[in-house]
């Protein structure tokens, strides 16, 4: 049974809402899961902004780094 993208935003404004409270135990309907750190859930978070942004067919903009460097001698 697939996930729909309304279940994907739900669950991942559970896990904001707990990260926001600082709370490690989050339900969703019948299911509860404990994270062990709040690390944890922004992992949690980013997978399902990345499963909502190709459920609803948005390309996640690529990290880009820059970096700025010079010789000093």
């Amino acid at each position: 049974m697939a996930i729909t993208l309304t279940e994907l935003e739900t669950m991942r404004d559970a896990l904001i809402r707990a990260r926001s409270s600082g709370e490690l135990r989050v339900t969703h309907g019948e299911r509860t899961t404990v994270y062990r750190s709040i690390d944890e859930i922004n992992a949690a978070i980013s997978q399902l902004e990345d499963d909502i942004a190709e459920a609803s067919g948005v390309a996640k903009a690529p990290l880009v780094r820059r970096y700025v460097t010079r010789s000093g001698w």
